[in-house]
């Protein structure tokens, strides 16, 4: 299986170091392509250099100019890792739907602690890969089709406002609109 981080330099303090991050279909191939709606599952280990509290593992999609789409991390989605001591690892697996447009999206993997609801400081960024890897997204199953870069996930239902106020499609411009 390939491991990306290989592909890339990190930036931080060091102190929590990304080791391994891959990215898989569910059929667990290695896979950088997905169709429009599929679903991946991301892969993140780190190594603990020093003592770690309260340790945080997030990835970020970003447009190809680097203007950031998305960016998620373990405690924004309410998973607190367990503070590690030097030399212990931990791995984070995120599955998602690959809910965007057609097209090319570097991504970003980043080792931090958030620390503080102990120490009052705001933790910091240990391991940073930028550009780890580029999402390519091909044309695929998203209904119906959108513009832009991503599909939120919406729906809609129909309020008929015009009979609450007593007007019906034929005595009202509404549809004109």
């Amino acid at each position: 299986m390939t491991n990306l981080v290989n592909r890339t330099k990190g930036f931080g303090s060091g102190q929590f170091v990304i080791t391994h991050v891959h990215v898989r279909d569910l059929e667990n191939h290695d896979t950088l392509t997905v169709t429009a709606g599929g679903v991946l599952r991301m892969e993140i280990s780190a190594r603990a250099v020093s003592d770690i509290r309260r340790p945080n593992i997030g990835f970020a999609v970003n447009k190809p100019d680097g203007e950031l789409i998305f960016s998620i991390s373990a405690l924004n989605l309410g998973v607190r890792l367990a503070d590690l001591a030097p030399g212990e690892t931990c791995r984070v697996i995120f599955e998602f739907e690959a809910a965007l447009a057609p097209g090319a999206y570097p991504l970003t993997v980043i080792a931090a602690d958030n620390h503080e609801a102990v120490t009052g400081d705001s933790g910091a960024h240990h391991d940073t890969r930028e550009r780890l890897a580029i999402l390519k997204v091909a044309a695929g199953s998203i209904t119906p089709a959108f513009d832009g870069v991503g599909w939120l996930g919406l729906c809609v239902s129909e309020d008929r406002v015009l009979n609450k106020i007593g007007l019906t499609p034929s005595n009202s411009d509404y549809n004109d609109r």
